[in-house]
């Protein structure tokens, strides 16, 4: 599977993706060790498939190349790229920032599905419910000396299948 990918226009890079298959489902298998058997557990457990996800750590694209549907045909190749490897289930788009709605618009037009919400409270991060509204609440509570102002950070998944 194609990992880096690149858009050009005019022979020059105007947008980026990178994905990587989850290597932590198999590392999880190795119980933190990585002597000489358990190199060989994780060729074995690589050739057997065992990893199902992908994760998509960046896209960026220049802005004057925004709004052209470059995003969009990212995904739909990500999509298309996964429907080849049967035993890849889901493609992870870490961190989409809720500040960012272009983006979570784009991911969801395509038929991604917000998973989980992260929330960022100044220098704390705490992962809450689906609900930003009572996790505001019970981080207020939690650290009452701090400011409101909040960031959310949302992972989607595509399941291609």
């Amino acid at each position: 599977m194609k990992s880096i990918w690149f858009a050009h226009y005019e022979r020059k890079p105007v947008a980026i993706y990178l994905m990587f298959p989850d290597i932590n489902q198999i590392l999880k298998h190795l119980n933190g060790k990585m002597d000489l058997i358990s190199m060989i557990k994780f060729v074995w457990l690589k050739h057997q498939k065992t990893m199902t996800r992908a994760k998509g750590f960046l896209m960026g694209v220049i802005p004057r190349f925004h709004n052209h549907g470059i995003e969009s045909a990212f995904i739909l190749n990500v999509r298309k790229a996964v429907e080849n490897k049967p035993h890849y289930t889901e493609v992870e788009f870490s961190w989409v920032a809720g500040f960012n709605p272009k983006m979570r618009n784009i991911f969801i037009s395509v038929g991604s599905v917000p998973v989980k919400n992260y929330i960022t409270y100044s220098r704390y991060s705490v992962t809450v419910s689906h609900d930003p509204r009572k996790a505001i609440e019970t981080l207020t509570g939690l650290f009452p000396d701090e400011k409101p102002g909040i960031t959310s950070y949302f992972d989607h998944i595509l399941n291609p299948k």
